[in-house]
């Protein structure tokens, strides 16, 4: 029996073929795989979110700004860490649920406790002598966040504000990013709607200033 072989314009036709598949298949995966990491995302924060209500709960405030074992302005991982089973140090830059899956941390800081791609909202304020707020101080639960996708590898120096102008959100999914809200609630919100804020005013925020 003769074995028929192909042609070179047969493979050349079937490799083009191949190609063109490829070319339609890939972005559909890429699409497919950046859609379940902001899944995940949203999941991870969720979680953070329960461990911060479970601490309001046994503490009465939301985590502060600092830790006794921690002089970092995030020891706020510290405070919650228990609750999920980790340690929350940050170090080699962090792990779940502290890090997006999204993230590509660089190595600048993380070594230290802020090797995370979440920030939490400490208020119009950065330095870890500020107290801690109570849920109910918060005015507008709905409309303020506690936990943003932050800047890859972001340290103290941008972690303290939901603020576009700080630079200290990450926009890594879908020209957007996951917030956890104060009333409990996780949802991606645009990279638009973030930057002109609500009342045309980009304050995100609570307060933590107290007389």
């Amino acid at each position: 029996m003769k074995v028929r072989q192909f042609s070179l314009i047969e493979l050349l036709v079937v490799i083009a073929i191949i190609g063109i598949l490829a070319s339609m298949i890939l972005p559909a995966l890429g699409k497919a795989r950046k859609t379940s990491q902001q899944a995940v995302c949203n999941s991870q924060q969720k979680q953070i979110g329960t461990s911060i209500y479970l601490y309001v709960d046994d503490n009465e405030y939301m985590p502060s700004t600092s830790h006794p074992n921690q002089s970092s302005r995030l020891g706020w991982k510290m405070h919650v860490a228990s609750y999920l089973n980790t340690e929350g140090n940050g170090s080699g830059g962090g792990s779940a649920p502290f890090r997006c899956p999204n993230s590509e941390l660089g190595t600048g800081y993380t070594n230290q406790e802020a090797g995370t791609a979440y920030n939490i909202n400490f208020g119009d304020d950065r330095f870890a002598n500020k107290p801690a707020v109570k849920l109910t101080e918060i005015e507008s639960a709905v409309e303020t966040g506690v936990i943003a996708d932050s800047v890859d590898g972001s340290d103290w120096l941008i972690a303290s504000k939901l603020l576009p102008s700080e630079n200290a959100v990450g926009y890594r999914h879908k020209n957007g990013l996951n917030i956890l809200w104060a009333d409990g609630h996780v949802a991606w919100s645009s990279t638009v709607s973030i930057q002109a804020g609500k009342n045309g005013v980009a304050d995100w925020y609570y307060e933590i200033e107290k007389p």
